[in-house]
């Protein structure tokens, strides 16, 4: 009974972001605090008293950054060979992977019905 007096109140809970509460854990907290379990609630406007349109979800914003960056993906050469078919470095970075792009973009020629050399280049 204490629990649903403090949530009603207003209780500050913190929690990790991926490994804490259940979305079954924070919806029962909100039924127990007589809140709507979608989370969110109606706001009112400050200056005319009127009662916004939509229900809206209240609290903090977080920002998580992606640790995927160009800078971590590029890769240049000086100078080096290249394929006469596909115009891509025979060697480099990862030249498995140009071998593999350049076949794929032959293929897809081919089946676009445009006539280029690139129909024997995969054998």
């Amino acid at each position: 009974m204490r629990l649903a007096e403090n949530l009603r109140k207003g209780m500050p809970i913190a929690t990790p972001v991926f490994d804490g509460a259940k979305e079954a854990e924070i919806k029962e907290l909100l039924k127990l605090g007589d809140l709507p379990t979608s989370g969110q609630i109606r706001l009112y406007d400050g200056r005319t008293g009127e009662q916004f349109e939509r229900p809206v979800t209240v609290g903090y914003m977080y920002m998580l950054k992606l640790n995927h960056l160009v800078d971590d993906k590029m890769h240049a050469r000086s100078t080096g060979s290249y394929s006469l078919v596909t115009q891509q470095p025979l060697g480099g970075k990862h030249s498995s992977v140009v071998s593999v792009s350049g076949r794929w973009k032959c293929g897809r020629w081919k089946h676009t019905a445009q006539h280029t050399p690139c129909r024997n280049a995969h054998r």
